[in-house]
């Protein structure tokens, strides 16, 4: 990914990953990781907090507001929400916490409540949209319907309303849907084992929905888990779920094994009760009884029909196969029944063409958004498609697309799919929203901002989007903004650790370290497993030069994640200022190994590799990872350290004095004082100036102390030496040198601007200190500004290949193309042999479009380096692209 930030930054402020409009996979205060990314990011893990029902008008992880209390149940409550982002109404189960004492519990919970998301939409089943944690349950999220269960329909006296006709073809059209469900459900491998009223919901038109399916195993799984007083076979078919003791039918009240004619027994007595109008036995074992009892003494709520009574003793033989075969039997007996009775066919609900079209893509995105919350993105793209073919207008299929595209690192035509829902529906905050997440991985962070803008303009009320945007700030380097759109997002969602997180580093980054300390606190008193708020203490203390502390952060973020590349690689930093290199080594070599395209950590270990004396190996690690990425600033300037590391230590077989690798390893720290010829340069600035001027040689003594401290990246100290050196000689435009990178390894990136200016007004000529300047400027976001101080420093020192590279990889940062080729000709000019520059300039002509000249200039770059994986990758592109053999 292509960043422009500081190289702190770079390497540890990854965007956070949250949650879309589309496919909300998870709350707005966790996080999605994209492609590649996953060993960058740590989550919120087992969170504690005090459990208390829903009140009404709470707002559930800043996206659903309570609206009621629809049920409750033995397991927890069911709520009605208003969920902001699709502005439709659902029904929520929350299970009560003691189900959950482990996150096993969780997995299992989820798994079998995924049996229930992934059964075919069918009209009499009621769909499970997803399950989201929240505080630490989960929750499945359903379709919501109007009328509640049949249970408070029979409790209330509604299903028993009007002639007594009209009652009983009510009865057996509600009986004949749940029969259908069940056959559907079936079907596909899945018992229901719960068939009971409570479990049937009914829509504003009348239908019946079977509800729950999954829930009876999984809470019954849950207790022999937590009791561990039975042993419970794991196959689908021999499952024992408890169930509900009124409506069990015997082999489930004995705990023998289940097929479905568990669920035709339970439907049985469901049935029963609906004519009787209550429950009046303890166990459905008895229903067979009871119905037989009734029957003969006629005492029905409605009175039954000898054909139902028929059918009903059927589905009650206490031997499960001298039951119905299936459930879709007994449906077609009792519309025939139906058919005598009403004296008219049993009409199933039927939609016009357009609005089944619609009903099915419709229930087609869920259950692609289902498999998307379950990681399985192909799948779910797949399920996109297939909705799309069917309603190609229809936009919140285009913005699901863009989901699960995106999660498969395919940000291209994820964004063009965002842009296809925007076409279709303009007002649609989610698709901006999903374009924001691709437009960052793209590198394109000014259009990435303005998606924000528009999603906050549409919802302002979501807060991922203005923590989103904190983020894509901070990738500007526009740090006080971002710290405004977090401190927004955290109004509106304050019990977020991700923000609080992102906003430490943004605070790190402005050298307010107590108040990026503060900010990780509060991340971990809501979340205090989580491995992200370790790391950024880490850092913010690493920048404070508090070693032994930034190491325990870190640690213990590793501990929580082990997996965690960006604690490992600030780890192996904090070691190396320690000059326990060994260690360290170990530290940049793992990351590399969970990360192998993680740039920084090669550069990084190059140089350890360096201060071991093991040249070789340092050497190879170098050429290998200098080809990784062309035209990407986020590798230009460490690269450019590197580089002069490795020159330097051929030259003088070596490790020289006056450029330790050691100061490339602190934070933002990329001025280039190592470009100096040696030692006195740094330490007397321009010599016409310097040995005129008659420093005073205590003056001079401590300038180079804090040369080789702000070496070792031990900023603070090199920075009082810094303002000693100057009361004793406030003219020594050296001392503002290393005064300037002191701050800017502290973070304090206007200050050491001054310092720079501060040099150059002392030292007009000296091309190093436009260089730093252009450096700091570059780690603020100012690239215009960059390139300024960068042309000042070629107007001094024209004959730099190098500085023209850089100037070369600025322009191209900006979209100046072909200002960018000028650039890298002028570095080739210099030295024909810098393949690097050869190779980023084909890809600048590629991006132009000149296709023939890139691939010239791609076979020269082979030519040089025939190891070069990039310009081989992109010279066979360009033979696609042009058809040559």
């Amino acid at each position: 990914m292509d960043e422009k930030p500081t190289f702190i930054q770079r390497l540890f402020s990854r965007r956070r990953q949250t949650n879309t409009f589309t496919a909300p996979s998870s709350p707005p205060s966790q996080a999605i990781p994209a492609k590649g990314m996953q060993g960058y990011i740590a989550y919120p893990m087992n969170i504690e907090r005090v459990f208390r029902d829903w009140q009404v008008g709470d707002v559930i992880l800043n996206t659903y507001t309570v609206k009621g209390v629809l049920g409750k149940g033995g397991m927890g409550i069911v709520y009605k929400v208003y969920d902001h982002t699709t502005h439709t109404i659902l029904a929520v189960k929350r299970p009560q916490p003691e189900y959950f004492r482990s996150q096993h519990d969780k997995k299992i919970f989820t798994r079998e409540v995924a049996n229930w998301i992934h059964l075919t939409p069918h009209p009499h089943i009621l769909r499970c949209l997803y399950v989201r944690d929240v505080e630490g349950i989960p929750c499945p999220f359903a379709e919501y319907a109007s009328e509640g269960s049949l249970e408070q329909s029979i409790r209330l006296r509604h299903l028993y309303k009007g002639e007594k006709q009209h009652v009983l073809e009510r009865i057996l059209i509600i009986a004949i849907q749940v029969a259908e469900g069940l056959h559907a459900a079936h079907e596909q491998g899945i018992i229901h084992q719960d068939v009971k009223p409570h479990n049937v919901l009914l829509t504003a038109e009348g239908i019946a929905k079977v509800s729950d399916f999954g829930l009876a195993k999984a809470a019954t799984l849950l207790m022999a888990e937590q009791e561990e007083t039975q042993k419970y076979q794991t196959e689908q078919q021999s499952i024992l779920a408890k169930g509900t003791a009124a409506y069990n039918s015997p082999e489930q009240a004995a705990g023998r094994t289940l097929t479905h004619k568990t669920d035709i027994w339970s439907w049985a007595v469901s049935v029963l009760e609906l004519f009787i109008g209550d429950v009046t036995w303890s166990t459905g074992a008895v229903a067979g009884a009871v119905l037989q009892e009734k029957q003969e003494a006629q005492a029905w709520q409605v009175p039954m029909p000898e054909e139902v009574h028929t059918v009903l003793s059927r589905c009650l033989q206490y031997r499960p196969e001298a039951r119905p075969a299936t459930m879709a039997e007994v449906a077609e007996e009792l519309m025939t029944i139906y058919a005598q009775l009403s004296g008219r066919p049993y009409a199933p609900p039927t939609l016009t063409p357009n609005e089944a079209t619609l009903e099915l893509a419709g229930r087609l995105i869920d259950q692609g958004k289902a498999l998307a919350l379950l990681g399985q993105f192909k799948k779910a793209l797949a399920v996109f498609e297939e909705a799309i073919q069917l309603a190609p207008s229809l936009s919140p299929a285009y913005a699901a697309k863009s989901n699960a595209l995106f999660h498969l690192g395919r940000y291209e035509e994820a964004l063009t799919a965002c842009q296809q829902a925007m076409r279709l529906d303009s007002l649609y905050p989610g698709s901006y929203f999903n374009a924001a997440q691709a437009l960052t991985m793209l590198g394109r962070y000014e259009e990435a901002l303005a998606a924000l803008e528009q999603t906050t303009r549409l919802n302002p009320s979501y807060a991922p989007a203005h923590s989103d945007k904190g983020t894509t700030l901070m990738q500007l380097g526009r740090h006080e903004e971002a710290l405004t759109a977090f401190q927004q997002a955290l109004k509106l969602d304050p019990h977020d650790p991700i923000t609080y997180r992102n906003q430490s580093l943004a605070f790190s980054e402005l050298g307010r370290y107590k108040e990026a300390l503060d900010a990780c606190e509060q991340a971990l008193r809501i979340a205090p497993t989580y491995a992200g708020a370790y790391q950024a203490q880490g850092q913010a203390l690493f920048r404070q030069e508090r070693h032994e502390e930034a190491l325990a952060a870190l640690e213990q973020a590793l501990r929580l994640d082990p997996h965690y590349v960006n604690a490992l690689v600030l780890k192996g930093m904090v070691l190396t200022t320690q000059q326990r290199f060994q260690e360290a080594l170990q530290d940049f070599e793992q990351a590399i190994h969970l990360a192998p395209e993680f740039a920084e950590a090669h550069y990084l270990k190059v140089l350890v590799l360096l201060e071991l004396g093991q040249y070789e190996e340092a050497l190879t690690t170098y050429k290998q990872i200098t080809r990784l990425y062309p035209l990407k600033t986020r590798n230009h300037l460490l690269q450019t350290d590197v580089q002069a590391a490795l020159e330097n230590y051929e030259k003088n077989s070596g490790p020289h004095p006056a450029h330790t690798p050691l100061k490339q390893f602190k934070a933002g720290n990329n001025e280039v004082t190592s470009q100096l010829k040696d030692s006195s340069a740094l330490t007397t600035g321009n010599p016409a100036s310097s040995t005129q001027s008659g420093h005073p040689r205590k003056a001079l003594q401590l300038i180079d102390q804090a040369n080789l401290l702000n070496n070792r990246g031990r900023y603070k100290k090199a920075l009082a030496i810094c303002e000693q050196a100057l009361q004793l000689d406030p003219t020594l435009a050296a001392a503002y040198t290393n005064k300037g990178v002191s701050l800017n390894g502290l973070g304090r990136r206007q200050e050491a601007l001054v310092a720079y200016e501060q040099a150059i007004q002392l030292d007009p000529a000296f091309p190093t200190n436009y260089t730093n300047k252009a450096s700091v400027l570059h780690l603020m976001g100012r690239l215009e500004d960059a390139l300024a101080a960068c042309e000042q420093a070629l107007q001094l020192d024209p004959n730099n290949a190098l500085t023209h590279y850089s100037k070369g990889v600025i322009l191209a940062d900006l979209g100046l193309y072909t200002s960018a080729l000028i650039a890298f000709d002028k570095a080739l000019q210099l030295d024909p042999t810098f393949s690097l520059a050869l190779t980023n300039k084909g890809s600048a002509l590629f991006l132009l479009g000149r296709y023939e000249e890139a691939l010239v200039t791609y076979t020269q770059a082979l030519q040089l380096d025939p190891k070069d994986i990039l310009a081989r990758r992109h010279l066979e592109m360009l033979r696609n692209i042009l058809d040559l053999p």
